[in-house]
């Protein structure tokens, strides 16, 4: 299976790239870049995009969709990628981190 196949199933599944990415450990951002071609489509990454767009499929068919469907511990990961100078392309999970904003002054 190929990326197009994959972009193919998703959307024939009629989800967005953030639905799949709340249902596995990958960034809608990589996902769009798998899907273009931008970005290696490596097993894992494969592995995991099937894993989305089914988990994302079913929670859908079940009414029990939710885009914030990971746990509060088990904060989603954006997989980063460097392309070294030989030409591979290295990928490292990195946890995301909530900011919280307060709003400063007054009148």
């Amino acid at each position: 299976m190929t990326a197009r196949d994959l972009k193919d199933y998703r959307l024939r599944s009629g989800l967005t790239l953030r639905d799949v990415a709340a249902y596995c450990n990958i960034s809608y951002q990589l996902i769009g870049n798998i899907e273009l071609g931008k970005e290696k489509l490596t097993d894992n990454c494969f592995s995991q995009i099937v894993k989305g767009i089914n988990g994302a499929k079913n929670a859908k068919a079940n009414k029990t969709f939710s885009l914030n469907n990971k746990k509060e511990a088990e904060a989603p990961a954006s997989v980063e990628t460097n392309k070294s100078d030989a030409g591979a392309t290295t990928s490292k999970l990195k946890p995301k981190t909530k900011i919280n904003k307060t709003k400063k002054g007054g009148n």
